[in-house]
């Protein structure tokens, strides 16, 4: 059974487009309200439905930078909750997520918002796959569970290129 063809999925990325549409809405510039955010502390959105993975991931990041704030959530519902009640320097989006896929979540990302960092970081890493999540606007694919050294490295090298991009640099 495909994803794309089951009338759930269709239903949960509907309602998941239209939730995120309405709180994006209510902002005139995602960019407003980050630059409302310390320089001190960087937001990170991980979205995967993999709790022993998520928690490997957020210890790594937090011991990496204690400058990460890592929020887990497992799908596309808490996602959109999170990304309506804060912003975030940074969204992880693993591809496979029980609701939704990661590639649409990262689409409706980039609607409202096509300059925050996006990585999609999963165990689907064909090149087709890797393909699809750059075309959908993720700025970085990495394959897991080997990539979480440059997992890390990745992340260091967008916040600063957001940052710069952020502050005219």
């Amino acid at each position: 059974m495909s994803l794309r063809n089951d009338s759930q999925f269709h239903k949960s990325y509907a309602s998941f487009t239209l939730t995120l549409r309405k709180a994006w809405a209510d902002t005139d510039n995602i960019h407003a309200r980050r630059d409302q955010l310390t320089d001190l502390a960087f937001r990170i959105l991980l979205i995967d439905d993999d709790i022993d993975g998520c928690e490997m991931v957020r210890q790594f990041l937090c011991h990496y930078n204690q400058s990460y704030i890592v929020t887990w959530v497992s799908n596309s519902h808490e996602a959109m909750e999170a990304i309506a009640g804060q912003c975030f320097d940074l969204y992880i989006i693993d591809y496979w997520l029980p609701d939704i896929d990661g590639m649409e979540i990262c689409t409706e990302i980039r609607r409202s918002d096509r300059t925050t960092p996006i990585i999609i970081y999963s165990g689907v890493a064909s090149n087709i796959d890797i393909k699809h999540g750059l075309d959908a606007g993720a700025d970085a694919y990495l394959s897991k569970p080997t990539g979480i050294n440059l997992l890390g490295a990745t992340i260091e090298k967008l916040l600063a290129s957001d940052r710069s991009a952020a502050h005219g640099a």
